[in-house]
């Protein structure tokens, strides 16, 4: 009615709606409207200062008469009112325009004093801390939007654009730890509109993890080391002995065992401490790959072997292993196994892999064969499916259809991909059994997508 010019109408309902719920701040902003229209300019100031009165954090009234006092006496004016409504009972929404004001001009204290204020006072609406976090960042406050709104956030309740902004001052102050605390909290709110931004922190964190990660030294002869043996693909694994879906080799098949690979010696170093990074989990990748491969794809029994210490994780170890010590610990029925080396130069878009496998034969007690390549990282998926076939080739009794009908080898397109899975599959299935803690495990997020 308003917009149709049916102003006498427009000020019926509007009164009949007060009489029914009271002269509410909506109520009153859209009556004074009315008489703006009218042209009866002081009715309408009073009847918008009056809503404002009413609700001095209603956004639409706010706005309205500070623009009126800005036309009236310029900024000095704007400023005026906008103290002027701070200085209301429950006021909220004026204080952080103000902090605004005073952040453009670069007297930050005053404006951390208005947010200490308005957080104090806890009646901010949902969104403002979304307004407060992003005017905190593009004045360059990034420390204080942790410090002020880190404590106070709550993401069932509060905007999640303030999360992400929350997020963004982790990432940029380095506080990964805060960071991944924050975004475990949002995830668990499974908000699909925001879940690719937070993949993206998740992301940026492991980075700076695995930027930051640096060994600790420790004293190897306190350690326990326990070789761990897989008998069946490590996703088996977690479908909790699901024989009836899987088949089953000859009880009378040859054996094949693949062990973790070693790390490419590169010089004199200890034994440390330290995170899971990319090139520690391919050394077990790859050979959870080739033993799935050879469980498939051939008529061998086929097993897998990893080191581990107890209560710590996965060993890696530095240069060739000894297939002398090997062919004494593997089973009497053993007809080959692999062993190999993997080693990477170079960063981004430049890294280089090398991956170098050897055939063992357990009846010669002598080496059979070796496989290698170089790859770039987009190219290891294809690396890994020739070595996979060369090793095959070599090892014999191979399949033409995979041993459950379901199975269909992964692709080098989706390598890059599987790989990893693999990995995290044999961390989790170490966790699971308690063999290591779950601060030696880096890029969680990513396993449950």
């Amino acid at each position: 009615m308003l917009k149709n010019g049916q102003l006498d109408a427009a000020e019926a309902a509007l009164r009949a709606g007060m009489a029914k719920v009271g002269e509410t701040t909506a109520l009153l902003t859209n009556l004074a409207k009315v008489f703006g229209e009218r042209g009866d300019e002081a009715r309408a100031e009073a009847t918008l200062w009056q809503a404002v009165r009413a609700d001095p954090n209603f956004e639409n009234g706010l706005l309205w008469w500070l623009a009126i006092e800005r036309d009236r006496g310029g900024e000095d004016g704007y400023l005026r009112a906008l103290r002027t409504v701070a200085a209301l009972p429950g006021s909220w929404r004026a204080q952080l325009w103000l902090a605004r004001h005073h952040l453009e001009h670069n007297d930050v204290e005053a404006a951390r004093a208005l947010y200490a204020d308005v957080l104090a006072g806890g009646l901010f609406d949902g969104g403002a801390l979304m307004m407060l976090s992003g005017d905190l960042g593009n004045n360059g406050q990034i420390a204080l939007i942790l410090e002020l709104i880190g404590r106070v956030y709550d993401e069932h309740k509060h905007d999640p654009m303030a999360g992400l902004n929350l997020l963004q001052a982790c990432q940029e102050l380095g506080k990964v730890d805060e960071g991944e605390a924050l975004l475990g909290r949002m995830y668990a709110l499974d908000f699909v509109p925001i879940k690719q931004q937070l993949d993206q922190f998740a992301h940026a964190f492991m980075e700076m993890r695995k930027q930051a990660a640096h060994g600790t030294p420790v004293n190897a002869e306190n350690l326990t080391i326990s070789t761990i043996t897989l008998s069946q693909p490590v996703w088996h694994y977690g479908l909790r002995n699901a024989d009836w879906l899987f088949s089953k080799k000859a009880q009378d098949a040859p054996e094949v065992g693949f062990f973790a690979l070693s790390k490419t010696a590169g010089g004199t170093e200890g034994a440390e401490s330290q995170r899971e990074d990319e090139l520690g989990r391919l050394t077990r990748a790859i050979p959870l790959y080739l033993a799935e491969a050879a469980h498939y794809w051939s008529d061998y029994a086929v097993s897998s072997y990893f080191q581990i210490v107890e209560g710590g994780g996965p060993v890696v170890s530095g240069g060739e292993a000894d297939a002398n010590a090997l062919f004494d610990l593997v089973p009497g029925g053993m007809r080959y196994f692999v062993t190999g080396e993997i080693g990477c130069t170079g960063e981004g878009e430049g890294m280089q892999w090398r991956v170098a496998l050897t055939l063992w034969d357990c009846i010669a007690r002598a080496k059979q064969t070796s496989e290698s390549g170089t790859a770039s990282s987009a190219e290891l998926g294809d690396l890994v499916l020739r070595l996979e076939s060369g090793i095959l080739t070599r090892i014999g009794l191979k399949r033409e259809q995979p041993l459950d009908e379901f199975y269909q080898r992964p692709t080098a397109a989706v390598m890059s991909v599987y790989l990893p899975e693999l990995g995290q599959a044999l961390m989790l299935t170490l966790l699971a059994n308690g063999h290591m803690p779950k601060s030696a495990m880096w890029g969680e997020r990513a396993m449950l997508d």
